[in-house]
């Protein structure tokens, strides 16, 4: 489904999934919803997105080499989770 090679590499098809469908997509947007009627649900998306994006910048510098998802953990997920939590408890 996703073309990953196969070998000694921490992910196949079947992590891939299961980490991008029910925990970013459908977590994401459930909490999303339950924000309106609490906002303290709606703070964990800004707390996952820089977690996401610091799990990418940490395996890509401890493997020398480009992962999926590092240019846009590193424009988008870090500044802008950062920054909304910062607005937050601001």
């Amino acid at each position: 489904m996703f073309n990953v090679k196969e070998g000694d590499f921490p992910l196949n098809d079947k992590i891939i999934f299961w980490a991008n469908i029910p925990i970013v997509w459908i977590l994401i947007s459930i909490f999303s919803v339950l924000s309106s009627a609490n906002i303290m649900f709606g703070l964990w998306i800004p707390y996952f997105a820089v977690f996401n994006s610091l799990s990418h910048v940490i395996v890509s510098v401890r493997n020398h080499e480009y992962n999926p998802g590092l240019l846009v953990s590193l424009i988008l997920g870090i500044p802008v989770g950062i920054y909304a939590l910062i607005i937050f408890y601001s």
